[in-house]
């Protein structure tokens, strides 16, 4: 079994060929479009695990009429392709080349099956990954409309700052932009809680552990949204335990609001004073940071909201 993943290529003005490039056991296609620019990339690699790639329909017992789709991947390989190949080559197309983005958050999947056996567990070869658009109807009345006009007037340019940072966030946040996202929400975290002249590590973090507003925040997050059992509890328990002074000893932290204030600082600071050679201080995926940014998006928003 062998499977493909392709994905668009934004605001491209890479001038070039067609080409295909093999390495190791993967296939790169650079594909242009009529123009002659780069418009699509497509990997093709052998599946790890084979068993695990289906695509069958199958009757409903309920429902003379009806089928049920069942599919499936291997998960890890895709996400490793998705996250590790797209990405690589985005950064380095931009770099070297001229392109907005590689849209590796919308992909089409094509099963590519090599023996009989494989092609009876596939009944549609290809459909396509995408995140799912948010599409939640807010109404706003026209006294709400006469508030925010009045609250305009209150609060000045400042608030016009946070809440550019808030849009940007989530903006980056809903594409699957975690870490450009993290970054624009913690801009107004630390403006909000962290005290004036004090900038340094510690000092942020006593400030926003010493905010009882903080606090409340971090707690209804805690109890609303990071529920046992949960991925995104999974992954901020796991960045709370890894947690490192700045000698790279560990200082694991406690789910409270003492412990997200520590894994937000700390989180900023990793991202900005990354090092290659150092193993607690290496980027890691856009997906790792999804549950850390959701948190701050939470964050802002109840911030916000209080103001």
């Amino acid at each position: 079994m062998r499977f493909s993943l392709e994905c668009d290529v934004i605001d491209s003005y890479i001038k070039m060929d067609g080409v295909i490039c093999k390495c190791y056991d993967k296939k790169y296609e650079f594909i242009p479009n009529e123009k002659g620019y780069l418009a699509r990339i497509k990997i093709t690699a052998p599946a790890d695990n084979p068993g695990k790639f289906e695509m069958t329909i199958t009757p409903r017992d309920d429902e003379p009429e009806g089928k049920i789709l069942n599919f499936g991947i291997d998960g890890d390989q895709v996400h490793e392709i998705l996250t590790a190949d797209f990405q690589y080559l985005e950064g380095t197309l931009a770099f070297m080349g001229n392109i907005g983005q590689v849209n590796w958050q919308s992909a089409k999947f094509e099963y590519l099956p090599e023996t009989e056996e494989e092609k009876a567990r596939i009944a549609i070869p290809w459909y396509r990954i995408e995140l799912n658009p948010v599409t939640t109807e807010v109404p706003i009345t026209s006294n709400r409309i006469g508030q925010i006009i009045m609250r305009r007037n209150f609060h000045g340019t400042i608030l016009n700052q946070m809440l550019a940072f808030f849009r940007e966030g989530q903006n980056a946040f809903r594409v699957g932009r975690y870490i450009n996202a993290f970054f624009n929400f913690y801009l107004v975290i630390e403006a909000c809680y962290g005290e004036k002249g004090r900038w340094r590590n510690a000092q942020t973090r006593e400030d926003m552990s010493a905010s009882k507003e903080f606090r409340k925040f971090v707690d209804e997050i805690i109890k609303e949204h990071l529920k046992p059992g949960g991925r995104r509890m999974w992954f901020i328990d796991k960045m709370l335990s890894e947690l490192t002074d700045a000698k790279g000893n560990a200082t694991p932290k406690t789910l409270d609001p003492d412990g997200i204030a520590r894994l937000l600082v700390d989180t900023r600071g990793s991202l900005l004073h990354f090092k290659i050679d150092d193993p607690h201080k290496t980027l890691r995926f856009d997906d790792d940071y999804e549950a850390i940014a959701f948190v701050a998006y939470s964050l802002v928003q109840q911030t916000l909201n209080d103001l």
